[in-house]
């Protein structure tokens, strides 16, 4: 059950993620799943499902197949390691764990597009830090929806 919800909200996440008005505000909701999971799974497990996430983000995208799959892969992966010293469940932690993977995902993608690109040098501000904030600011929504629902499911007082 849990598999199968993971997969359907990954595919409509993909493909609202690429609307093009949407788009425009910066959210990558890709990203807050690959949070949510990878704190709930093993580091291996987690690695995967951000590798395929990944993928297919930059298989929609108009750039080409790359950095959204590394960026995915490493958060994946480094958010699923972090998750014995760093996570409750919490909206705050969750909240703080997709603003700084969001960041560092958007630094990975800069990076990436500056090391293979033929030409001029790309940095923007906005390409940093609009993402990050408004990513955020959704992500807090939705961890408060998931920590609501998972305290409200899995608490005994209220079965």
């Amino acid at each position: 059950m849990a598999l199968r919800t993971t997969i359907i909200l990954s595919v409509i996440a993909l493909f609202f993620q690429q609307f093009y008005g949407f788009s425009e505000f910066g959210v990558d909701f890709l990203l807050i799943l690959v949070v949510l999971k990878g704190i709930r799974t093993t580091p291996a497990n987690a690695v995967v499902y951000g590798g395929v996430i990944g993928f297919f983000q930059d298989a929609l995208s108009s750039s080409w197949i790359g950095p959204n799959m590394v960026a995915k892969i490493l958060i994946s992966f480094l958010v699923s390691l972090l998750k014995k010293n760093f996570y409750r469940e919490k909206i705050w932690t969750q909240t703080l764990l997709i603003s700084i993977t969001m960041f560092f995902q958007q630094i990975i993608i800069l990076i990436i597009l500056n090391l293979c690109s033929r030409q001029n040098k790309i940095f923007s501000i906005s390409l940093i830090f609009k993402p990050t904030i408004m990513t955020s600011i959704v992500g807090a929504l939705i961890c408060f929806v998931v920590v609501q629902f998972r305290h409200r499911h899995y608490d005994p007082a209220t079965a």
